[in-house]
C-alpha cells in the first residue's frame, strides 16, 4: 500500500496536468496547430527543473508525455468503431504515446540540465 501512496505522490499531479493539458489543448489552445507542442514542451521541462532527483524528473518528464500524447489522441474520438479499427486505433496511439515519452524525456531531462548543480538538493 506504500508503495502505490508513493506512485501517486509522485505521478498523480504529472497525470492530472497531461489530461487537463490534452482538453486545453483539444478545444482552446492552438487547435489544429502544431504550436499546441509548446507548451507541451515547456510543461515537459518544468518537470526536469522541479524535480529533486534526476532518475524521477526523467520518470516524470516520460510519463507525462506518454498520457499527454494518449489521453489527447483519444479526447476527440467519438462515433462507432469497429474492433478491427479500434485495435488499430490502439496500436497507433500507443505507438504514438511512447514517441511522445521519449521526446519529453529529453525535455525533462533539459529542465534538469537547466537547474544546474547548485540548485539540486
Amino acid at each position: 500500500m506504500d508503495k502505490l501512496k508513493g506512485v501517486v505522490k509522485n505521478y498523480g499531479a504529472v497525470v492530472a496536468v497531461a489530461a487537463i493539458m490534452s482538453y486545453l489543448s483539444s478545444r482552446y489552445i492552438f487547435v489544429g496547430s502544431a504550436m499546441s507542442l509548446l507548451p507541451w514542451g515547456v510543461i515537459a521541462v518544468a518537470w526536469g527543473v522541479s524535480s529533486t532527483d534526476k532518475h524521477i524528473a526523467l520518470r516524470r518528464g516520460a510519463v507525462y508525455g506518454f498520457f499527454q500524447s494518449f489521453i489527447f489522441l483519444w479526447i476527440d474520438k467519438r462515433g462507432a468503431l469497429s474492433v478491427g479499427q479500434f485495435l488499430a486505433l490502439c496500436a497507433i496511439i500507443t505507438a504514438l504515446g511512447l514517441l511522445a515519452a521519449g521526446a519529453a524525456w529529453v525535455a525533462a531531462l533539459l529542465g534538469w540540465k537547466i537547474k544546474g548543480p547548485v540548485t539540486r538538493k
